[in-house]
């Protein structure tokens, strides 16, 4: 399947800007972004909007492969987040486990809208995502493209 690392991202903080304080995400992924963005970018331009967000990152199952450990480091480096590695099931409990008891002192978001039903093993269903607009987030995405 397809890892839309920066695009997951990016929704993940339009739902949290609406809410005061700081605010963290927990990324799992098991491999590099396949969707033509670059996520180390989104997490620096991230770092300088004024966004009060830290990303802590689950590599699972990313022990051999630099470059998907490397820009999955970058993340969370950009965002005062921690990096975490997972070979297996026990290490992925252990890395979320550690990443939620030091981060967590507010309220749990785990999900804003209903879920998409994703049609197929692609992108489909992607353009039934609900979009939240914000002024922060369009002025990152224009820092992303210049």
């Amino acid at each position: 399947g397809f890892t839309p690392i920066t695009y997951s991202l990016s929704q993940a903080v339009q739902d949290l800007i609406p809410y005061r304080g700081e605010k963290s995400i927990i990324l799992i992924s098991d491999g590099l972004e396949t969707c033509s963005s670059d996520p180390c970018q989104l997490a620096q331009a991230l770092a300088h909007s004024g966004i009060k967000l830290k990303i802590d990152v689950v590599g699972f199952g990313v022990k051999d492969d630099w470059a998907a450990q490397e820009q999955l480091m970058c993340i969370a480096l950009n965002t005062n987040g921690r990096y975490y590695s997972a070979e297996n099931d026990d290490e992925l409990t252990k890395g979320l486990s550690e990443s939620i008891n030091k981060s967590v002192t507010g309220r749990i978001i785990t999900m804003v809208s209903k879920p998409v039903e994703v049609q197929n093993e692609e992108t489909e269903g992607y353009e039934n995502l609900q979009m939240l607009q914000s002024e922060k987030l369009n002025v990152i995405k224009k820092k992303i493209n210049k």
